[in-house]
């Protein structure tokens, strides 16, 4: 007996052990990832403590079905882990100067079978004319691209041309610019890092994410370079009944340069006339009700000679209803677009501009106070029926709501806070 309890005492002893040095051999690895040194931001999901943590509701979402299928397309978190490349404990994306909003992850091909049956599955397209007999290139998703030497694969995540550039390339090549992660200043000094972590070099931006089954709880801090506004705020008051999304922001827009490149990008209207006397106010309130529009389309008939005669054929469209409010400058209306994705119609109210996808507004606008500076919340049940594509589809039969809030801390100081539920675990929508 006493024999038999020292096999087995033995044997956990030597389990525990071998867990523990597997971990700290892991946690090594992902601290010698090699980055750009340069770098400006960085996004890290731990791999390892996400699934420890969450062992429970793996085993459930492998034993039943789940809302994922593949008709999203989207390399799924348990195809990129049997993906034939060396996923390190921490998985690091990082920025280059050069394309500040694109991320890259540099990968080891391990298993060259797995990496190819991946290939299969996600490449879209025919062969990349770029093919070199050194270098093979991939298009995976319309954000999602990988460059391969052979050894190595590069990903790259957020760019929409299928071209590589030399800065990018480089990358491939483990030159000087690459160093370990640990040996980056702002990785050292790294306060806290959680199942996801994002940081800015400059430490201005930093923020966390926990999963812990149905709910993921996200707390960030951000420095701004502007002075922000005091509490309480005014904002506008919004019917929530039937919203799919909900937000409004009196952060200062020098701030937050993504809001000018994407009313440039998707309108085609330059919105720099904003930046010199920016809104001090803007929302934006998408319900699940759908309005009608009327598109006109060109087409060309041809006559009896075959000489062709362009028409305007006009249809009726249903869109979902959408509103912004904008408020502080007194030439908005020149400013803003008239159409972002659908024809805009422009209300003028007082001090403040409505944009909207009806025509008319039925109801005056009335102000209440608020403590939060920022505030988004996304119901996907009352997602537009028109606007369920994969995976927003998956979202919506999920239940997935989110809620994000933002509170000044000071003159320049804002602490975010918030949270992603559904009636699914997470980790069964990847």
């Amino acid at each position: 007996m006493r024999k038999a309890a020292i096999i087995v005492g033995s044997s956990i002893a030597a389990i525990v052990i071998a867990a523990i040095v597997f971990y700290y051999v892991r946690d090594y690895r992902a601290k010698r990832q090699l980055v750009h040194k340069d770098s400006e931001s960085f996004l890290m999901l731990s791999v390892d403590d996400l699934f420890i943590d969450n062992i429970s509701e793996l085993i459930r979402s492998t034993s039943k079905d789940t809302l994922k299928t593949d008709s999203t397309k989207l390399p799924s978190l348990g195809d990129f882990m049997h993906s034939g490349l060396a996923i390190p404990a921490d998985l690091l994306l990082f920025s280059i100067p050069q394309h500040r909003e694109t991320f890259y992850s540099i990968h080891k091909i391990k298993d060259r079978e797995d990496w190819g049956q991946l290939l299969t599955k996600y490449s879209q397209g025919n062969s990349s004319p770029h093919n070199t007999e050194k270098m093979r290139f991939h298009q995976l998703h319309q954000y999602v691209q990988a460059a391969e030497n052979g050894t190595h694969v590069l990903f790259r995540f957020g760019a929409t041309d299928a071209s590589w550039n030399k800065e990018e390339m480089i990358l491939l090549e483990q030159s000087g610019d690459l160093i370990p992660l640990a040996e980056i200043d702002s990785y050292q000094k790294l306060k806290h890092k959680d199942h996801v972590t994002y940081w800015q070099s400059n430490g201005r931006l930093s923020a966390t994410a926990k999963l812990s089954g149905k709910k993921l709880a996200i707390d960030g801090h951000w420095t701004t370079r502007t002075k922000v506004q005091t509490a309480p705020y005014m904002v506008r008051k919004m019917d929530s009944e039937d919203m799919a999304l909900m937000l409004w922001s009196r952060l200062p827009l020098q701030d937050i340069p993504a809001i000018y490149k994407t009313i440039a990008r998707f309108s085609g209207q330059d919105a720099d006339g904003l930046r010199g006397d920016p809104p001090n106010y803007l929302d934006l309130l998408i319900r699940r009700q759908l309005v009608e529009q009327q598109d006109s389309i060109i087409s060309y008939e041809y006559d009896e000679d075959f000489n062709s005669m362009e028409t305007n054929v006009l249809q009726t469209v249903n869109v979902p209803l959408i509103e912004s409010l904008w408020q502080g400058k007194t030439d908005l209306a020149q400013q803003l677009p008239d159409k972002f994705f659908y024809k805009l119609y422009k209300h003028q109210q007082a001090d403040a501009l409505m944009l909207t996808t009806k025509k008319s507004v039925e109801h005056n606008i009335s102000y209440q106070e608020s403590p939060y500076i920022f505030m988004l919340c996304l119901r996907m049940v009352n997602w537009p029926d028109n606007w369920l594509i994969a995976p927003f589809n998956t979202m919506q039969q999920a239940g997935v709501e989110a809620t994000l809030r933002a509170t000044a801390v000071g003159e320049n100081g804002i602490k975010i806070a918030g949270e992603i539920s559904a009636n699914e675990p997470l980790l069964s929508l990847f």
